[in-house]
């Protein structure tokens, strides 16, 4: 009688693709020496995508948010490798929802998942999600909630949120793999090649632009061996994922900002517009990104990168007088004043719309500054690093000597790009009586306020 061993390598891997998951597949692999070569050789990277997602809620949890985080930078690099075609059906994917979006990955990730990958997610796991979703339920869920007098000053920004850590660290991560490599173009304008011909620096790690790494968009290259122009996310392509794929009942319509009752919002068209079925994940999200937490934990991950942050120098004073004052000068009011600052052109402040704490609070009884003082260039920093993917969050996650040197280069870069620009990047203006900026390079922060203007009077939404 034949056996498994004795079947034709063709035939065992049509036995693979009629497996039930990849726990079938783990165990079939592990019979014997001849079918773990085999299917660790020859199984497509496809078919190990197809069987970890019939797994995937036992095995790639949160679901299906897990998974999109792994599969989101090679979709959105097969979308932009064909945009006219491609990116209107990645747009109607965001627009039904994490689900919608899920089934889109699968179907069109260009490359599918090794086992390699699969394992250096389930390392990721460990080093950077669980230690992200702790620090997210601390400055949003329930162990913030449960600081002692936290309305009565326990915590800093106080606010009323109902926060899923886990899903909201995925939802940031998601928006990074997506469109935080639109961040190499908006910052390395006009293009610089890599000289190969001298050892790689952070100079030079910024990637050529190519059809499958770079909708209607266009960042323009300066060198002639590149197209002219070549594309990367708009503004209405980001705010699609916001609406639809960061679901909040808040989320309303209002003068250029449209929100079809599709996806997460089909409810309304039974409940009315006020329903509790609809989370409030961008009002979560809109807090986290910019409360001081977060900032700080980041301002910590900066300095693993760089001392300087671009946080603004305390004004620069007249020195003392050298000159013996005489009694009657040191008694005099001139003297006893404070020094007086000299005056220099400020840098530009960041283009945040925010809330209360935000502008006001207690500056006094904190080390992190208000978002009325950061500069366009912090803002600009902090965003291009959270916005690196799963890998960048290493960061904030892990010691400075575990992050990979990859990440660390990559985020050296990003500063010496910044520091390198003369004015922020160009801006959308939303809303004529009450304008609200969002940079054409990924602003999350920013394009999470659109969304809960359309619960304000008409009056100001003109």
């Amino acid at each position: 009688m034949g056996t498994l061993t004795s079947l034709p390598t063709e035939l065992i891997l049509i036995v693979v693709r009629r497996l039930r998951n990849i726990e079938d597949f783990l165990a079939l692999r592990s019979t014997c020496r001849l079918t773990y070569s085999i299917l660790n050789e020859t199984t497509a990277p496809h078919t190990i995508l197809d069987l970890l997602a019939a797994s995937a809620p036992t095995f790639c949890s949160p679901h299906p948010y897990f998974l999109v985080a792994a599969l989101a930078r090679q979709t959105a690099e097969w979308a932009l490798a064909d945009p006219a075609a491609r990116v209107p059906s990645l747009r109607k994917a965001f627009r039904g929802g994490i689900d919608a979006l899920f089934a889109f990955c699968l179907e069109n990730a260009p490359r599918g998942l090794t086992l390699d990958e699969i394992r250096h997610l389930h390392t990721l796991r460990f080093s950077v999600l669980n230690p992200l979703n702790d620090a997210i339920d601390r400055m949003a869920g329930m162990q913030w909630y449960a600081t002692p007098d936290f309305w009565e000053g326990g915590v800093s920004e106080p606010n009323t949120l109902f926060t899923e850590p886990s899903r909201a660290t995925m939802q940031i991560l998601i928006y990074g793999e997506l469109f935080g490599p639109s961040f190499d173009h908006f910052l390395d304008r006009p293009l610089r090649l890599p000289d190969t011909s001298a050892p790689a620096s952070p100079a030079s790690l910024s990637p050529p632009p190519s059809a499958s790494s770079s909708v209607s968009f266009y960042s323009t290259s300066s060198d002639p061996r590149f197209p002219k122009e070549y594309p990367v996310f708009t503004i209405e392509d980001r705010l699609d994922y916001v609406k639809y794929c960061i679901p909040d009942w808040n989320c309303s319509a209002w003068g250029p900002f449209e929100v079809d009752r599709t996806g997460p919002y089909q409810v309304r068209e039974v409940e009315g517009d006020h329903t509790s079925n609809i989370p409030a994940d961008q009002t979560a999200l809109r807090h986290i990104l910019t409360c001081r937490r977060w900032r700080r934990m980041w301002r910590d991950g900066m300095a693993k990168v760089d001392k300087d942050d671009f946080s603004p120098s305390p004004p620069a004073t007249e020195p003392p007088p050298t000159r013996r004052l005489s009694i009657i000068s040191i008694m005099s009011y001139e003297s006893r004043s404070p020094p007086r600052p000299v005056q220099g052109e400020p840098e530009p402040r960041a283009h945040y719309w925010a809330d209360h704490f935000s502008w006001v609070g207690d500056e006094e009884q904190t080390d992190m500054p208000n978002l009325s003082t950061e500069t366009w260039r912090q803002k600009l920093y902090r965003d291009a690093l959270v916005f690196q993917g799963i890998e960048g969050m290493q960061l904030i996650t892990l010691p400075k000597h575990q992050i990979s040197p990859r990440v660390l280069e990559k985020a050296r870069w990003i500063r010496q790009k910044i520091a390198e620009l003369e004015v922020p990047i160009e801006m959308t203006t939303f809303g004529r009586l009450t304008p609200m900026l969002v940079s054409s390079a990924p602003d999350l922060s920013q394009e999470l306020w659109l969304g809960v203007r359309g619960r304000w009077r008409a009056s100001v939404n003109m």
